[in-house]
């Protein structure tokens, strides 16, 4: 009897803090998104939260923000090399978005003309260049 008490207990309070960090997680974004309502073209906020999405694998909501950093700057070498690999991850499983593999090379060309030393961006236009069996330019 003990020890179904003892495993009760550890179970419930185990759930109590998976829901405690995703309200942590929630509001974390919450407050980002707050952050972005009052100053949207603050590329700081948005490039948080295009992080924070691309931590838990959102690519598409992450996209989202990158694409406002891009409106705002086109020509920085982060916001491109982060929204071609978003592109890229979306047209992996995505097969209906194909021109995305496209517009995933179109960002990496301009990160890796900005900042020609970014190995991971020359990584990812290789992997791009290979994907979309364009090997003549790599």
């Amino acid at each position: 009897m003990r020890i179904y008490l003892l495993s009760s207990f550890l179970l419930f309070s185990a759930c109590n803090v998976v829901e405690e960090n995703d309200n942590v997680k929630k509001s974390e974004i919450s407050l980002l998104s707050e952050k972005i309502n009052k100053n949207p073209s603050n590329t700081d906020y948005l490039i948080d939260r295009a992080m924070f999405n691309l931590d838990k694998n959102k690519h598409e909501s992450a996209l989202f923000d990158l694409k406002q950093c891009l409106l705002i700057d086109s020509l920085n070498s982060e916001f491109n090399f982060l929204a071609a690999q978003s592109y890229f991850e979306i047209s992996k499983y995505d097969k209906t978005k194909s021109e995305y593999g496209t517009l995933a090379l179109e960002c990496i060309k301009k990160s890796t003309d900005r900042d020609p030393n970014n190995h991971l961006a020359l990584s990812l236009h290789g992997e791009l260049n290979i994907a979309l069996h364009d090997i003549s330019k790599l």
